[in-house]
């Protein structure tokens, strides 16, 4: 698996809820993990009730200033995206609202979502 760990990717063409979601990465398909449950809290080492971001697939995940938590962001594709699988790609108006969808997309992660692929390996 070349260090993946069992990390598929799944592609999605045309528009989703007002975002163009393009090769997301299908998190938490580790042989044997149990799937991704936002209703439960994972431990690990990101703040669980924070949104994390990253400007590209390779950056780092960094605590999103402007929207720390799910609370200060007011897209309703976003707070659904985050709400059910943990993951969003997009871009964000200061205000928490949506851009268009052909804006350059960031990526943006819960908390406990990044937990959760910590503790299975991704």
């Amino acid at each position: 698996m070349n260090g993946n760990r069992g990390v598929r990717w799944l592609v999605i063409t045309g528009l989703v809820g007002g975002s163009l979601l393009a090769s997301l990465p299908v998190h938490g398909a580790t042989a044997g993990a149990a799937p991704y449950n936002s209703a439960v809290s994972y431990a690990g080492p990101y703040s669980g009730t924070s949104v994390y971001f990253r400007p590209n697939e390779r950056g780092r995940w960094k605590v999103s200033l402007p929207f720390p938590t799910m609370a200060t962001i007011v897209c309703r594709d976003t707070l659904r995206h985050l709400g059910q699988t943990g993951f969003w790609k997009g871009h964000l108006k200061p205000d928490g609202g949506c851009y268009p969808p052909d804006s350059e997309p960031s990526s943006w992660a819960s908390g406990n979502r990044l937990n959760y692929d910590v503790q299975n390996g991704n």
